[in-house]
């Protein structure tokens, strides 16, 4: 990275990442749609249901989901929903 532009850099940023604010209940993602974005929690939390596993997961500020959107076609395995408002 230290190679790359850093106008370059900057442009990349600002195309590739976009800011979702979500409200307490909202889901950011649904079992069996198409995932089109890989999520980083900002803030706030989420709770992550999958249907190949019977358990509920927390997810919070740091945690990343979904980056196989970034590079293959991927169908969501669960649901993603905001459990905190940020």
């Amino acid at each position: 990275l230290e190679s790359l532009d850093s106008d370059c850099f900057r442009q990349l940023c600002y195309v590739a990442v976009e800011v979702a604010l979500f409200r307490k209940g909202d889901d950011v993602f649904t079992t069996h749609a198409l995932a089109e974005h890989a999520y980083c929690v900002a803030g706030g939390s989420a709770a992550y249901l999958s249907e190949l596993v019977s358990s509920q997961e927390a997810v919070g500020e740091g945690d990343w989901l979904s980056e196989s959107a970034l590079w293959t076609e991927w169908t969501h395995v669960g649901t993603l929903t905001a459990t905190t408002k940020h």
